[in-house]
């Protein structure tokens, strides 16, 4: 839940906008899964980068 939580602070990180906006998103899994989705695309591309310039 943390990681959940963060991922969408990370996507939003102006925090009046983001509490603003809580009661939108806060019953939308649909919005909250397609957050978490470009957290977790994110995360490849860093990994894939890190990979190749270790090779």
């Amino acid at each position: 839940m943390t990681v959940n939580r963060r991922g969408v602070k990370y996507t939003q990180s102006d925090l009046d906008t983001l509490n603003a906006l809580r009661t939108d998103y806060a019953e939308s899994a649909d919005g909250l899964t397609a957050t978490l989705q470009v957290v977790a695309i994110n995360f490849q591309v860093d990994a894939a980068t890190n990979n190749c310039r270790h090779n």
